[in-house]
C-alpha cells in the first residue's frame, strides 16, 4: 500500500510542470509581441514606389527575430518565396523576377 500511494504521488507531481517550459518563456514579458528582434532590414528606396513613406514600415521591413524555446538563430533566409508579400509591395513584376526564391543568407 505504502508503494502504491508512493507512485501515485510521483504521477502526480511529474504531470504538473515545474516552471516555465523553457529558459525563453520565462522571459517573454521583457519583449514586444513575445518574441525578441535579433535585427531588421528597413527598404529606404523602392523604384517602383512612388512615396516609400506611404507603406506601413511593418510593410517594408524584414524582421530577424528569436523564436521561444529555439537555439538562437544564427541565419536569416531573404528571397521572393520567402518575403513573398514584401517583395510583391517593393518591387514591380519585371524587378521581382530577378530576385532568387532563395535570394541570400544572412549569418
Amino acid at each position: 500500500e505504502k508503494s502504491a500511494a508512493h507512485s501515485a504521488g510521483a504521477q502526480e507531481g511529474a504531470s504538473k510542470p515545474a516552471g516555465p517550459q523553457c529558459e525563453s518563456e520565462a522571459t517573454l514579458g521583457s519583449f514586444a509581441f513575445g518574441v525578441p528582434r535579433l535585427w531588421s532590414l528597413e527598404c529606404v528606396f523602392a523604384r517602383a514606389v512612388e512615396d516609400l513613406a506611404s507603406i506601413p514600415r511593418e510593410e517594408r521591413t524584414l524582421v530577424h527575430q528569436q523564436e521561444p524555446c529555439l537555439p538562437l538563430s544564427t541565419h536569416f533566409k531573404v528571397g521572393r518565396h520567402v518575403q513573398e508579400d514584401a517583395f510583391r509591395t517593393l518591387l514591380d513584376v519585371s524587378a521581382r523576377n530577378t530576385v532568387s526564391r532563395e535570394h541570400f543568407q544572412i549569418w
